[in-house]
């Protein structure tokens, strides 16, 4: 997190937040907003939402678990595997 204090941990369809101890804090369970998998889990600046990519789309979701924005990344899949 910006913060330092938690580290996002992408597991198939799980963000599992967890603190710099080893405590896990929250876990986003994406199988049930369609979300397949939760590859690359990136904190956004302000430590309130979780960027990732399914290899399809980039999602943007609250550390509450909410969608708050996708979109296709169909043509930069190539740039993504580079």
């Amino acid at each position: 997190s910006p913060r330092g204090n938690q580290i996002a941990v992408g597991l198939l369809d799980k963000v599992v937040l967890v603190r710099t101890d080893g405590t896990p804090t929250n876990t986003l369970n994406l199988f049930r907003k369609g979300i397949g998998f939760a590859f690359n889990p990136v904190w956004m600046p302000d430590g309130e939402a979780i960027m990732f990519h399914d290899n399809r789309q980039v999602y943007i979701v609250s550390t509450r678990g909410a969608v708050v924005e996708h979109f296709s990344i169909a043509g930069f899949t190539a740039g993504l595997r580079d």
